[in-house]
């Protein structure tokens, strides 16, 4: 198993909880989709599944240790919602120069692999090299992000809303994209219900800081209807809606 979480919490000084005794476990390979509004707690559960925010209850173990020690740089990844948040350099080619160096990767390496993802998100990175990263619009800071973290070969990839800023024709090429990955274990927080409900293995549903639901599509479809209370039908796929709809009105 490589997430085990064992009631684990996180509360500020102030002791206001933003998660609450979660418990739950993350296999190798899985895509697991974090769903909830805003202020359910899915960017703090993210965090804490990065090793940048520590449980203040509970027990967390990855790889069977406890805490997130990683073995290499850029083997668990993790992209914000706000993506310049991360750049730290004047160019996007010294941005992406130091990931490849983060990465230990060639340049001849490195380029075929980002040359490779930005087709593949129809961004044309070769415009941009000597402009400010800090200059790029939202949607093309959301791409650079993106780009520059799959360039470092991670084995735990974590979005925190990736579409944010991206276009539909850009979100559905980020979703082909993450739909294409096989090995990586895939762990993201959205909005984009219907995009996520054909690409996730576990869903997480989140409310005021508590998981109300962690499970599969399949115990999704046939949950019990105490279960069904908890859950607004706007955070279901419409199908799906639809079917716990008509049920609620037998």
């Amino acid at each position: 198993m490589l997430y085990e979480l064992e009631r684990v919490s996180f509360s500020y000084p102030s002791g206001d909880f933003v998660l609450k005794e979660a418990s739950l476990k993350i296999g190798k390979g899985q895509k697991v989709v974090g769903i909830g509004p805003s202020g359910s707690g899915k960017t703090t559960f993210l965090q804490i599944l990065a090793g940048l925010l520590k449980p203040t209850g509970g027990s967390l173990f990855f790889r069977s240790q406890m805490g997130v020690k990683l073995q290499r740089p850029g083997e668990v990844v993790m992209a914000f919602q706000f993506p310049e948040s991360c750049f730290v350099a004047n160019t996007v080619e010294e941005e992406v120069f130091l990931t490849f160096r983060e990465a230990g990767l060639s340049l001849k390496r490195g380029e075929e692999k980002l040359n490779k993802l930005a087709r593949a998100f129809s961004f044309d990175i070769e415009r941009f090299l000597k402009r400010s990263p800090f200059s790029l619009s939202k949607g093309e800071k959301r791409k650079l992000a993106l780009i520059s973290l799959l360039v470092l070969e991670p084995e735990v990839i974590i979005l925190d809303e990736p579409e944010t800023g991206l276009d539909g024709k850009s979100i559905a090429a980020l979703y082909r994209l993450l739909k294409g990955l096989t090995a990586e274990t895939l762990i993201l927080a959205t909005h984009q219900i219907e995009e996520v409900y054909s690409l996730a293995d576990v869903f997480i549903y989140l409310f005021d800081g508590e998981i109300v639901f962690w499970g599969s599509k399949e115990d999704l479809n046939h949950a019990p209807f105490e279960l069904r209370k908890k859950i607004p039908l706007e955070f279901l796929p419409f199908e799906l809606a639809l079917k716990w709809k008509g049920n609620q009105k037998c």
